[in-house]
């Protein structure tokens, strides 16, 4: 395939998958805008020209891109050069049209964003300020999972070795607990999230 999506949104991690796929396969680069249909034009222009070369033709956030611009840019997908490799970017693909998804090898990349099980620990001392700003971007199901059985493996431990009253910790048991069921079954995760930390003690 001669097509790639690379769907993340950090610049530095859409950086390192085009030079990845530029260096795999031998290519020049290229950068065109895509984000008006004149620009479309341009490009496709460009493209009639016969390329000596293996080449890259880079194509950021056509997220931006007007539908029209897309719809334009899809004739070039259907009909490539044999030395043209498209790579495009964009940080979601809800508003990338299905043609053109369907003719890219899609590429998901993105910043670790659950936190680890040294943070565990400062997560449920933390004032609820913090505690928003370390779930904050926690969007994906598994990394929400993940979050909370370290979570509940953490709280287990404090139960096991913790003196004196135990209502809040197994108060905070429940609750993540609970939230880990509702977002095991394709509950929604920010949602469910936020609920947890409104209820933690």
């Amino acid at each position: 395939m001669h097509a790639y999506l690379i769907v993340a949104n950090d610049q530095n991690l859409v950086e390192d998958e085009i030079e990845k796929i530029i260096k795999k396969n031998k290519l020049a680069r290229l950068d065109y805008s895509t984000s008006k249909i004149d620009e479309v034009r341009q490009l496709s222009s460009f493209l009639k020209l016969k390329l000596n070369k293996p080449t890259a033709v880079v194509l950021q956030d056509i997220q931006n891109s007007t539908e029209e611009a897309l719809n334009a840019f899809l004739k070039n997908l259907e009909e490539p050069q044999a030395n043209v490799h498209f790579i495009l970017t964009t940080d979601s693909t809800q508003r990338i049209l299905p043609t053109i998804l369907s003719r890219c090898q899609i590429i998901h990349t993105r910043k670790k964003t659950q936190p680890d099980d040294r943070q565990i620990a400062p997560f449920f001392s933390e004032e609820s300020k913090k505690r928003f700003e370390m779930i904050e971007n926690i969007r994906a199901r598994q990394d929400a999972v993940s979050f909370l059985k370290s979570c509940l493996n953490y709280l287990h431990i404090r139960l096991t070795t913790q003196k004196g009253d135990l209502k809040d910790l197994t108060d905070n048991i429940s609750v993540v607990q609970k939230s880990l069921t509702y977002i095991e079954a394709n509950g929604n995760v920010n949602l469910q999230l936020s609920n947890m930390l409104i209820s933690l003690v």
